[in-house]
């Protein structure tokens, strides 16, 4: 009888410890890119894809690219950060830029050649451009537009749950005249509830 309750219990422990271990030791697998992932209230590369995928549909159906016969040349510029957080807004470019070059219905200068040519003009490459350098910096690059744009983002957070606020915005100008052609923005907002032990 006791050996078998020794028994008993050196299995149970056993058991225990071994769900212990494999709950310890995580696991792995892949999942789609496309899952919509959401961990936080914070920026993540479901954000990226969604906001850059509107963008690119936007810009595409605008009929100052959408009615041209030959693919135009666009300048894409570093899209300014202007959230609390880190955010690697180069990647929200590539996105926006990829999307648009499947099209086949737009070009875009390398963007080691952009940054050379307005440090040698003496610009900033990010999100503003100067109106009266528009067309200079348009002509040293041979572009037809500048795509511009930037992100902000708004938190207000409680004891009980916070609420973060996305807005991409961008715009293109056209080069020879400087005007702005298009412009629009993707807003985001998600909410979260903290639960019992983080009030």
């Amino acid at each position: 009888m006791a050996k078998s309750y020794i028994t008993q219990k050196l299995l149970l422990s056993f058991v225990l410890f071994s769900i212990t271990f494999v709950a310890c030791a995580g696991s792995s697998r892949y999942v789609s890119p496309d899952e919509v992932n959401q961990f936080d209230d914070r920026y993540s590369e479901t954000d990226m894809r969604i906001m850059s995928q509107k963008m690119a549909e936007s810009i595409i159906s605008n009929t100052e690219i959408a009615g041209r016969e030959d693919p135009c040349t666009i300048g894409l510029l570093h899209i300014d950060n202007r959230t609390s957080e880190y955010i690697d807004t180069d990647a929200i470019s590539d996105k926006i830029m990829v999307a648009l070059l499947k099209t086949g219905k737009v070009k875009f200068v390398d963007r080691k050649i952009l940054d050379d040519i307005f440090k040698e003009l003496g610009l900033s490459s990010s999100g503003f451009i100067d109106p009266s350098q528009v067309k200079k910096a348009g002509k040293a690059l041979s572009v037809d537009y500048f795509l511009a744009g930037q992100l902000e983002s708004i938190h207000k957070e409680d004891r009980r749950k916070s609420l973060t606020f996305y807005r991409l915005s961008m715009r293109l100008i056209n080069t020879e005249t400087t005007e702005i052609v298009w412009a629009d923005e993707q807003e985001l907002k998600k909410k979260k509830t903290k639960g019992i032990l983080k009030w």
